[in-house]
């Protein structure tokens, strides 16, 4: 018996519904992420990494080729400061299942450091949070919100915020 089988052994049926429609929405959005890639490769720059979070960044390459230079495409700091998309990963991540490299993002960056715990927890429950976490998320949700100064940042924000508990 597998962890997936023991999980959906301990939730409600409803639960279970609930957990393999994210599951099909994850998988859906992978291959629609993996077919973008394969349809701009030049701009996707995926060169020899095949990893989660590279095929992530290939896409916001994709996504976001009209913002700039990207944060994790930085080669010269002395160059135009480049566009952060430390939350654009985290939803992406999340969007396509890849939870792991959602809190990775988190706990590597300045300004989504403080959301890495209740993401963590988020994780490591399979989506069941306290309602404190939860209350303490939709706060920090809201502080990000209000604050909307970068570029496309609020869009994908607000969508953070959803996609949480």
């Amino acid at each position: 018996m597998d962890e997936d089988s023991v999980v959906r052994w301990n939730v409600s049926k409803k639960m279970s519904l609930v957990i393999g429609a994210r599951r099909h929405l994850e998988w859906g959005h992978e291959k629609y992420i993996m077919d973008m890639i394969q349809s701009h490769p030049a701009q996707a720059a995926l060169g020899g990494g095949v990893g989660n979070l590279q095929r992530i960044r290939a896409f916001l390459r994709i996504r976001l080729r009209d913002y700039g230079v990207l944060d994790f495409d930085v080669g010269d700091a002395r160059r135009q400061p480049p566009v952060d998309t430390t939350w654009q990963q985290i939803y992406f991540c999340l969007r396509t299942g890849y939870y792991n490299e959602a809190r990775d993002v988190a706990l590597s960056s300045r300004s989504a450091h403080q959301f890495a715990p209740l993401l963590t927890e988020w994780i490591n429950t399979g989506g069941m949070v306290s309602a404190e976490t939860a209350a303490t998320a939709s706060e920090e949700c809201e502080k990000l919100l209000r604050m909307g100064d970068r570029v496309g940042r609020a869009a994908y924000v607000r969508k953070d915020c959803y996609y949480m508990p």
